[in-house]
């Protein structure tokens, strides 16, 4: 892990810590770890505010939902590109055929970081590249 990036999920961990009631975020509990390669925040709630203290590069919001529909909101801009799941991946279903416009990727747990073709949404060869017609 480069320097840069531990240095980043400390700010992120710092800001997640620092939040007040005044911000509409609830309660965000950065949950204890062995190497802090992987960052785990878990929240009591889901707001858009949250978004203010997302991170990447291994940093994770949990939140243990009863409705995958409660989603719906909080996943429906471009911030929350990838969702990772543990258990029924069928049970995604309803969320993704609601219109949801903000997820462009559903998949198992330890696998949100790997690279696929298809990015965000993009088939990456059929977008960066052209063909040359010779007739």
């Amino acid at each position: 892990m480069q320097a840069v990036t531990s240095v980043d999920k400390l700010v992120t961990i710092c800001k997640a810590a620092s939040v007040d009631e005044t911000e509409n975020v609830g309660k965000i509990q950065v949950m204890p770890q062995e190497d802090y390669l992987l960052v785990r925040l878990k929240v009591d709630k889901l707001t858009p505010e949250l978004m203010r203290y997302r991170g990447n590069s291994g940093c994770f919001y949990e939140y243990d939902a009863t409705d995958l529909l409660s989603l719906r909101e909080f996943c429906n801009d471009t911030h929350c590109q990838t969702l990772g799941y543990i258990g029924n991946r069928e049970a995604w279903k309803p969320l993704l055929m609601s219109g949801l416009k903000g997820v462009d990727r559903v998949v198992t747990i330890g696998h949100t970081m790997d690279f696929d073709l298809v990015w965000d949404g993009y088939h990456l060869i059929n977008s960066m590249t052209r063909v040359i017609a010779v007739r």
